[in-house]
């Protein structure tokens, strides 16, 4: 008569301290405030669960685990190349934003670095804003901000060529009322915050008949 032996408890263990891990890293990324430690954290989490996996496909099956180490691989290798590509292209608009003074930009890193936020400050014209919005790596803007003393109505009309914008706040004295309200109008799903403009006139609230003095 044969017994069938137990499951080795340091696999069972191993696994559990795996899973427990994965649960605390995550946990530090979703709200600990010093995401740029978690992060790195969180990227050597998935690294050793990664590992971990092949080693139990490979104690499973060698070829498949051989087969499943080529795929992840050669997955990890284009997506690295497409990140990279990115940065060389955002460093280039860097380098052609800087000639325009105070434009800055913010960015997405998942799943691919884009940048989603342009922000115009003092000094930047109208055709200037031309150029830039037709630059090379701002094809995915989202938000955009306006606030200098140049620009005038003309400059909603480049930002209505962008297709994906959600959000526009503007702070210029030289855009119109008109100009602003006819955009809002246009693009009812982009959300217009206009700076400092005050189109509705105090409510008048009525608090009654005033009692008769008697």
């Amino acid at each position: 008569m044969t017994e069938h032996s137990p499951k080795p408890v340091s696999e069972n263990s191993g696994g559990k301290a795996l899973r427990n891990g994965a649960i605390v890293v995550l946990l530090l990324v979703a709200f600990t405030p010093l995401r740029s430690v978690a992060l790195p954290i969180a990227l050597v989490a998935v690294l050793v669960g990664f590992g971990y996996v092949f080693h139990r496909v490979l104690r499973f099956n060698r070829s498949g685990g051989i087969a499943l180490i080529a795929t992840a691989t050669t997955m990890l290798c284009v997506y690295l190349a497409l990140v990279y590509r990115a940065e060389l292209r955002h460093q280039t608009l860097l380098s052609h934003l800087n000639a325009y003074g105070n434009v800055t930009v913010r960015r997405n890193a998942f799943p691919f670095p884009h940048v989603h936020q342009l922000s115009i400050g003092d000094g930047v014209a109208n055709s200037d804003l031309t150029t830039i919005l037709r630059l090379d790596g701002l094809d995915q803007l989202t938000h955009l901000y306006l606030d200098n003393d140049i620009l005038t109505d003309t400059c909603l009309q480049d930002a209505a060529k962008i297709s994906g914008l959600e959000y526009i706040a503007i702070d210029c004295d030289r855009i119109s009322d008109d100009a602003i309200l006819q955009f809002e109008t246009r693009f009812p799903e982009c959300r217009v915050i206009p700076q400092n403009r005050n189109w509705h006139d105090p409510q008048t609230v009525f608090l009654g008949t005033p009692p008769d003095e008697g």
